[in-house]
């Protein structure tokens, strides 16, 4: 909407122009609220015909929402949005930490076969593919954590069977805190990696 005005008297424009080149010769900058006032966006500026011109502007509370999730969905639709599959890598904690709890969940004293093992990984968890390499990778990992805290082997013993490679948990009291912490330490890892992932997923500047 436009609201024309009358022209300034010629006496006030002349000392506005004086005004701002004292300012600028001799460095001096206007008090706070004048420079907020200039650099209002609704203040009035001069036409060709000598008219000044007045923008008024919306409200807050009267602006679009302009927020993407508000809308509901229309009806019946899909709810259930499948998580992708994952293909377990060595080195990830988060491999590592499926492959711990089911190191847990192993009988104490009784030899696995690393392939039923890997077979027992991907039935638990169908969005998931686990490879011998990888179990493999996380279990002599324990091994070397567990020869570091005992000075022996006897808590997690693999060898090669006549059925192909086993391992084989140690039976005793020692055994449940010290796979606690073993989980515990690849949950941290995990958490830490969610961590940078999400420092990383922001909008970055001229990208």
């Amino acid at each position: 909407m436009t609201k024309p005005k009358k022209r300034q008297p010629l006496g006030q424009s002349i000392g506005g122009v004086l005004f701002g080149f004292e300012q600028q010769v001799f460095r001096n900058q206007p008090p706070p609220h004048e420079l907020v006032h200039h650099a209002r966006p609704d203040a009035p500026v001069p036409t060709g015909n000598g008219t000044m011109l007045t923008i008024e502007l919306p409200e807050e509370d009267q602006m679009p929402d302009q927020d993407p999730g508000r809308r509901l969905p229309p009806a019946g639709f899909p709810t259930d949005f499948p998580s992708p599959p994952v293909i377990a890598e060595p080195g990830d904690p988060f491999s590592s930490l499926r492959v711990i709890d089911a190191v847990a969940r192993m009988e104490r004293g009784q030899p696995v076969r690393l392939d039923d093992f890997v077979d027992r990984l991907n039935a638990t968890y169908l969005d998931w593919l686990f490879t011998r390499r990888v179990v493999m990778d996380v279990l002599v990992a324990l091994q070397s954590n567990w020869m570091a805290d005992y000075r022996n082997a006897s808590g997690i013993v693999l060898v090669d069977g006549d059925r192909g490679p086993e391992v084989t948990l140690e039976d005793s009291s020692r055994v449940d805190p010290w796979i606690v912490g073993q989980a515990e330490r690849a949950l941290a890892a995990c958490r830490q990696a969610l961590d940078e992932f999400a420092r990383q997923d922001r909008p970055v500047k001229g990208g």
